[in-house]
């Protein structure tokens, strides 16, 4: 099996350095993977580790200028929405376990240190799943920076070539098995990879259609209790005013008939005075007479 990709590869692009470049510039393969078959091809192992290198280190740059843009573009076309909304999150999940440790730093330099660890132990083990691809798009997430990334995957890169190229001599015997096994292995994660994103991004878009339903049947009972209540505040409202109403004619009532109790208990002092006044009249007219 081994045999036959790298004569697919020698093949179709008639280089073998050529042919180590563009390999190591695969995801998932990477430099990893493009050492031993440089080393199978016959090429010493400072010449492996070398083109090697450069071919998958190449990625580091453009992908930390370009990969968040691109997922962006991705999320406003409807078919490659949900890939783009998979691959943040993965990404975003790896980051995350470094966010937490960088948190509890008590300075931004030792923050970004712990960050650039992390990165570096995510590009310097060599297993499927790991690398440059992974290390840079975790230093995206993290907003480490772009040098301050590049540093971190560059000397992680070198790591797992060292490590890579001391397997490759190590096993050079047997070299064209150790491919097989590693191809197989990366053949196999990768459509592992690619049902769970699939299968996750079911699972989150269903969940996001539940708290849809959630939340309209929320915000129909929350405008069913607020009408219920601007219903108890009008009804309130009348009913104050209309006892207001009521009370404001009592109280007339009251005055009016004070202002008649007020009248007659006037008129018995008239009539008082009156006959007072009709007395002295009577007594002046009977004097008068007199004399």
């Amino acid at each position: 099996m081994a045999d036959a990709v790298i004569n697919f590869f020698r093949e179709l692009l008639n280089n073998d350095i050529l042919t180590i470049f563009i390999i190591s510039m695969l995801p998932i393969v990477e430099l990893r993977g493009a050492i031993p078959v440089a080393i199978e091809m016959g090429l010493s192992w400072y010449e492996a580790f070398g083109y090697a290198f450069l071919g998958s280190i190449i990625v580091a740059p453009i992908l930390l200028l370009i990969l968040m843009p691109i997922l962006n573009a991705m999320k406003k076309i409807k078919i490659f929405r949900g890939l783009a909304n998979a691959v943040e999150s993965l990404f975003k999940s790896k980051a995350e376990s470094v966010r937490k440790k960088a948190n509890k730093a008590d300075s931004k330099n030792t923050e970004d240190i712990i960050k650039m660890v992390g990165v570096f132990l995510f590009v310097a083990i060599p297993l499927p799943l790991t690398g440059v691809w992974t290390g840079t798009a975790v230093a995206v997430f993290l907003g480490l920076g772009f040098w301050k990334s590049l540093l971190a995957v560059s000397l992680g890169n070198i790591s797992s070539g060292l490590i890579m190229t001391g397997l490759s001599i190590l096993f050079k015997d047997n070299l064209n098995l150790f491919l097989t096994i590693f191809m197989v292995a990366v053949l196999a994660l990768l459509v592992i990879n690619i049902i769970y994103l699939v299968v996750k991004g079911k699972i989150k878009k269903k969940k996001a259609a539940q708290n849809t339903l959630y939340n309209e049947d929320e915000n129909s009972v929350s405008n069913s209790s607020e009408t219920v209540k601007e219903e108890g505040k009008n009804n309130s409202f009348d009913c104050e005013n209309d006892c207001g109403k009521i009370i404001h004619e009592t109280n007339a009532d009251n005055i009016d008939k004070k202002n008649n109790i007020d009248e007659n208990e006037q008129k018995p002092c008239e009539n008082r005075d009156i006959i007072t006044k009709t007395d002295v009249s009577n007594i002046k007219n009977a004097e008068n007479n007199n004399d």
